[in-house]
C-alpha cells in the first residue's frame, strides 16, 4: 500500500520493489513489516540503486510457526533524483517471512 507518496514514485507492476526518488534531498524512510510462518532467523536491509546500504540490517528470530512479530524501522537517507531504494529479506526458513495478518 502506498499511503504517502510525497516526492517519490512506486509502481505495483514495473519494478514493484523499487521506491524511486523524484527530487534530490534528505528523506525519512520508515517501514513496518509483519513476519511469521515458521521457525527461523530473518534479516531485513535496504539497498540503494542495487547496492546494500551499510548499517541498515535488522535481524530477528521466530520461535515457532505461531510466532508473529511486527518490525518498525526508520532511516534518514541522502538521495538524488532517480535514486531508488529497496527493502530486502533473507530467511533461514522456507516458510518464515513477511506475512499479511
Amino acid at each position: 500500500m502506498n499511503d504517502m507518496l510525497n516526492f517519490i514514485t512506486h509502481s505495483t507492476s514495473i519494478n514493484p520493489s523499487r521506491i524511486i526518488i523524484q527530487f534530490k534531498g534528505i528523506y525519512s524512510l520508515k517501514y513496518t513489516i509483519q513476519i511469521g510462518g515458521g521457525t527461523g532467523s530473518l534479516d531485513f536491509w535496504l539497498r540503494k540503486n542495487g547496492v546494500d546500504l551499510p548499517r541498515t540490517n535488522f535481524r530477528t528470530n521466530l520461535q515457532s510457526a505461531s510466532d508473529f512479530q511486527t518490525i518498525n524501522m526508520s532511516f534518514i537517507l541522502s538521495l538524488n533524483s532517480t535514486d531508488y531504494v529497496e527493502i530486502f529479506q533473507a530467511s533461514t526458513s522456507l516458510t518464515a517471512g513477511i506475512v499479511a495478518v
